[in-house]
């Protein structure tokens, strides 16, 4: 019985290393231990999804490494970096609606411009997205401390203190 199993894990692994041409050595580990516990279709299926892993493999590597330029022409560069410069511009002024729309036609326009994908610009995007929300409640305080710190029970959970003065 014993020879009957060394001879079958001999043949699996033997036609393992064949179909993949030596090509993926890391993988005779985990050939060899399923070669004593997989039959020889199961075999022949993980040969042929490894086969099929390796040419897509290829094929992606065969492909042009994109930088998101290929669409944009100088002229469009110089325009979304213009839109962006005017959106944080916008932003800090406090025209929030201006800031908006030019985000929105930066987005829109030049989304594979260098400009939209600056980190900065990005920064901006995000809080301008919030602006304007509407807020679904406002969570009401459960209890209202008046008087000295003394009143203040802050071993209860979370407990928010709001200290201010007349002046």
């Amino acid at each position: 019985m014993f020879e009957i199993l060394r001879q079958f894990t001999y043949a699996a692994v033997h036609t393992l290393v064949e179909r993949l041409n030596m090509r993926s050595p890391i993988l005779l580990v985990p050939a060899v231990l399923l070669a004593g516990c997989a039959s020889t279709a199961q075999l022949e299926e993980l040969v042929d999804k490894v086969d099929a892993m390796e040419k897509r493999i290829v094929d992606l590597e065969a492909r042009p490494v994109s930088s998101g330029k290929e669409g944009l022409s100088s002229a469009d560069e110089a325009k979304a970096g213009d839109l962006a410069r005017a959106m944080i511009d916008s932003f800090r002024k406090g025209d929030f609606e201006k800031a908006q729309g030019s985000m929105k036609e930066l987005r829109g326009k030049y989304a594979a411009s260098q400009a939209y994908r600056d980190r900065g610009v990005q920064k901006y995007a995000t809080q301008l997205s919030v602006i304007g929300l509407k807020v679904a409640s406002i969570p009401k305080p459960e209890k209202w401390y008046k008087g000295s710190d003394a009143a203040l029970d802050v071993s209860s959970g979370t407990t928010l203190v709001v200290f201010w003065e007349e002046w």
